[in-house]
């Protein structure tokens, strides 16, 4: 994800909300962590995203009626 506009963290692990077109691309980027350098390979990107801080995550979210993806919002008993 590449955002239109910096976006500065309050805290480590914040969540966000991204918005954006997801497009098929392949990319490799590096990823700086605390115990060194990995290379991360991915499918998409999501350029010029508008990120914002997100107020709570949601357990599950609204999928259209037909979606193939129904299931993963099928609470568990």
């Amino acid at each position: 994800v590449t955002p239109a506009r910096p976006y500065k963290m309050s805290e480590a692990y914040q969540p966000v909300s991204v918005t954006g077109t997801l497009k098929p691309d392949m990319e490799k980027s590096q990823l700086f962590i605390l115990d060194g350098v990995s290379v991360i390979q991915s499918g998409y990107t999501v350029r010029k995203a508008d990120v914002v801080a997100a107020d709570s995550v949601p357990d599950t979210i609204t999928l259209p009626v037909n979606s193939p993806w129904s299931f993963l919002n099928k609470k568990k008993n």
